[in-house]
C-alpha cells in the first residue's frame, strides 16, 4: 500500500508536474507513534516527496491524541485500538545510545490484573545494559513465571523445563527438553546453540538435547547443577495439589495456569541480526518425559534474515498447538511470502485465523485449547517493527529500544479473535 494511494485526488495529480500545481501544496498529516499503517505511510510518502517534482509539496506531521475533536468530527470517529494497554515508561540509567531493541513476554496470561509486564520491564533493566540471556534468566528466577524456578510440576511432582534458542545468523538453534537441574535453561539453550566443537571434526553437531543427557553437557562445559527441589516454588507445589484433586474428582484443572511459557527477543542497531528464545516449565500436570513446543525446532520461537528482511518470532500457548501448526516457523515464512506492500500485522491476522485456528492439523483439538500469543518483530530496509498478539485474556510484555523501556499488559476486549498491537521503532 503505496503513500499516494491514500492522497487526496488533487495530490495524485501534482504527482505527474509541478506546473499542475503552480502554487505551494501544505498538509497536515495526523499520525500514531503505536500505528503500523501510519508508519508505513510516512515511510512512503517520504520516498513519494523525495523526487524533484514534488518540491513544492510540504508536511506537517501532528500527533493524532493532541489533534482538534473537530477534525474527527468532519472526517469520522477515528477507529478504536483493539487492545487496551496499561504503558510504564522508564529512562534506564548509564543505557548509553543503543537502537536496537530488546523485548520479552510473560505468557499468555487469564489474568488481566496481574502486573507481570512490570516484572518483564524489571528483567529488561536488571543490569547496566540490556541483554536477552540475562532478561530471559530473571525471568527463570523469578516464581510468577511458568519456566525455571517456579515451573508447573508433572503429573508426579516433578520438574521438567523446555527452553530454547535461536539466531538469524547461519540459523543457529539449540534446546534443552525435560530438565530438572539446570537453574537457567535458556543460556544452556544459547550454549548448545553456539558450540561446534563437534562440528569442527565432521561430526554432526546436536540441536536439542534431553534430560540426563543435557545435564552432562552442561556440567562438563562448566554450568552448575543445583537438586531439583530449588526449582519447586510454593505456588507450584499448591498448584499441583489442586490439580490431584482435580484428578481424584473427575474435573478438569483450569486452562489458565498452563500457558505462561516466557520468552524474548532482540536485534542490533539496524534490525538485520536476531536472536530469539523461549523457556517454559511445561503444561500443567504434563506426563512425565513431554517435549514441550519450547523445546521444538520452528514451534515457539524463529529468527531469520532473507535478502533485507528479517523476521523473529517467539510465541507462547498451548504447546501441543504450535507443535502440531511449527506455529513460529510457518508465521514467519507466511511473512516473508507476502506482498511487499503487505503490513506485517495484516498478515498475522490472517495467518493465525486461516493457517492456526483453522488448521486441518489441530482437527482433534478442541477450539478453546487453540491458544497462542507472543511477539513478532519484523525489519526491512525503511521500517523496524514490534507486534504483540493473543487470542487469550491478556498477554504482558515489554520492550527496550531508543534508551527508552516500556511496558505494556496487553488486554483482549473479545476472546473470539486475535488482539494484535504495532509498534514502529524506526
Amino acid at each position: 500500500m503505496r503513500a499516494f494511494a491514500y492522497l487526496p485526488r488533487l495530490l495524485r495529480n501534482c504527482s505527474t508536474s509541478s506546473s499542475s500545481c503552480p502554487t505551494p501544496l501544505h498538509l497536515v498529516l495526523y499520525t500514531a507513534s503505536a500505528c503500523s499503517l501510519c508508519g508505513r505511510f510516512k515511510a512512503d510518502l517520504s520516498r513519494f516527496l523525495q523526487q524533484p517534482e514534488r518540491t513544492h509539496i510540504s508536511v506537517q506531521e501532528v500527533d493524532i491524541s493532541t489533534a482538534p475533536r473537530e477534525i474527527f468530527e468532519r472526517r469520522g470517529n477515528p477507529t478504536e485500538a483493539p487492545l487496551r494497554r496499561q504503558p510504564h515508561d522508564q529512562d534506564p540509567r548509564g543505557m548509553g545510545s543503543r537502537t536496537g531493541v530488546i523485548a520479552v513476554h510473560g505468557g499468555v496470561s487469564f489474568n488481566p490484573s496481574t502486573s507481570l509486564h512490570s516484572t518483564c520491564q524489571e528483567a529488561l533493566l536488571s543490569s547496566d545494559k540490556p541483554d536477552l540471556i540475562g532478561a530471559i534468566k530473571f525471568l527463570e528466577n523469578c516464581p510468577n513465571f511458568n519456566c525455571g524456578t517456579g515451573s508447573n510440576l508433572t503429573m508426579h511432582g516433578r520438574i521438567e523445563c523446555d527452553a530454547s534458542f535461536m539466531s538469524s545468523d547461519e540459523l543457529r538453534y539449540g534446546a534443552v527438553s525435560c530438565v530438572s537441574r539446570l537453574k537457567n535453561p535458556c543460556e544452556v539453550a544459547k550454549s548448545i546453540a553456539e558450540d561446534t566443537s563437534l562440528s569442527a571434526i565432521s561430526m554432526v553437531q546436536p540441536m536439542t538435547l534431553v534430560g540426563f543427557g543435557a545435564h552432562q553437557w552442561a556440567k562438563e562445559r562448566g554450568f552448575d547443577l543445583i537438586e531439583e527441589d530449588e526449582l519447586i516454588s510454593k505456588k507450584a507445589k499448591q498448584m499441583h495439589e489442586q490439580g490431584l484433586n482435580y484428578l481424584d474428582s473427575s474435573m478438569q484443572p483450569s486452562t489458565s495456569a498452563q500457558l505462561d511459557t516466557v520468552g524474548g527477543l532482540a536485534s542490533d542497531t539496524n534490525g538485520s541480526s536476531l536472536e530469539v528464545v523461549s523457556s517454559s516449565g511445561g503444561l500443567f500436570m504434563k506426563p512425565d518425559g513431554r517435549l514441550g513446543s519450547s523445546a521444538t525446532f520452528g514451534a515457539s520461537c524463529w529468527a531469520e534474515k532473507r535478502h533485507d528482511l528479517t523476521v523473529g518470532i517467539t510465541v507462547s500457548g498451548c504447546g501441543e498447538a504450535l507443535i502440531r501448526t511449527n506455529f513460529a516457523r510457518s508465521l514467519a515464512e507466511a511473512i516473508f511470502s507476502s506482498d511487499d506492500d503487505a503490513l506485517p500485522a495484516d498478515v498475522l491476522r490472517s495467518w493465525f485465523d486461516n493457517s492456526f485456528l483453522c488448521s486441518p492439523l489441530l482437527t482433534r483439538m478442541q477450539p478453546h485449547n487453540r491458544l497462542a500469543g507472543g511477539l513478532v518483530f519484523f525489519s526491512s530496509p525503511y521500517t523496524a517493527e514490534l507486534i504483540s498478539f493473543h487470542n487469550t485474556p491478556s498477554l504482558p510484555f515489554a520492550y527496550f529500544s531508543k534508551n527508552k523501556c516500556k511496558s505494556y499488559l496487553s488486554v483482549s476486549p473479545s476472546s473470539d479473535r486475535v488482539t494484535i498491537n504495532s509498534f514502529i521503532l524506526k
